[in-house]
């Protein structure tokens, strides 16, 4: 039952993920095109399209999987979802399976595209009498050699659970939103649920950092854990400041509690438009 209901869940949201994914390669596509060539101000807005493209990517297609969960489950077409002889909460599983899936192959597409535009910024600051072309390899291949795989990996994980993070808050927000007591507040009552919850995760995010005063710094292409001066880092803004650590307790601990609520309110809490 469960790989049926995967499969369904791919099925049903093939034409969304697609658009998103397709229209940011397209975006990101022309965009490149365009800051290759040696107008100016076309060449300008090419480069920043294309980033913007690539920037906007997981965030819009969060959205955008998040309206179709709250659709299918709490729309007209919840009563075909909910008359299915399984817990909701198995439906909802399936669902999350399928957020971190989408989630993986998302980021990967996105880190596929930003090369994109990087080599064409690239490909303007080739010396001359080198190769736009041959510029670009080489400085991927020197990039390459002193990156750290562990760095790279620890970063591409990061971007894979904020993503998918975004998707468990989008799920709690439809279903708690679509409950017994705001399910009169139609497509409001998801989007009030929302805000509350961003305001409230920001409040302990910050608590967790205070709380905890560590951050990741790079040093010479190793990642360390080094203790943060947080009333320096709160006065400047410089680019070697460490990243802080401490929220990531409060959003693990954030998500087991969302993950948890939300279960409970498709097996409980089920009020259809």
């Amino acid at each position: 039952m469960t790989t049926t209901l995967l499969l369904h869940e791919f099925r049903r949201t093939r034409g969304t993920v697609s658009a998103v994914l397709g229209g940011a390669a397209l975006v990101v596509v022309a965009g490149s095109l365009l800051a290759l060539t040696r107008w100016p101000l076309l060449a300008t807005l090419g480069a920043v399209a294309a980033f913007a493209a690539v920037a906007a990517l997981l965030p819009v297609l969060c959205l955008a999987l998040g309206v179709q969960y709250w659709r299918s489950a709490y729309g007209r077409g919840g009563y075909l979802t909910h008359s299915l002889p399984v817990r909701g909460s198995t439906i909802y599983a399936v669902r999350l399976l399928h957020g971190l899936i989408v989630s993986v192959v998302s980021v990967a597409v996105g880190a596929a595209l930003l090369l994109l535009p990087a080599a064409a910024a690239l490909a303007h600051e080739a010396p001359a009498g080198t190769g736009a072309a041959g510029y670009v390899l080489e400085t991927a291949r020197r990039g390459l050699e002193v990156a750290n795989p562990l760095v790279v990996a620890a970063i591409a994980v990061s971007i894979v659970l904020a993503t998918w993070g975004g998707l468990v808050c989008f799920y709690f927000a439809a279903s708690l939103g679509s409950g017994p007591r705001l399910a009169r507040l139609g497509p409001a009552g998801p989007i009030v649920v929302y805000l509350v919850l961003y305001v409230v995760l920001q409040v302990l995010f910050f608590l967790g950092i205070v709380a905890l005063p560590y951050g990741a710094h790079l040093d010479g292409g190793a990642l360390r854990i080094v203790p943060m001066d947080l009333w320096h880092a709160g006065r400047t803004s410089g680019v070697s400041d460490p990243m802080p650590l401490g929220f990531l307790p409060v959003a693990a601990l954030a998500g087991i509690v969302l993950v948890g609520w939300t279960a409970r309110a498709w097996n409980r809490g089920v009020s259809l438009r």
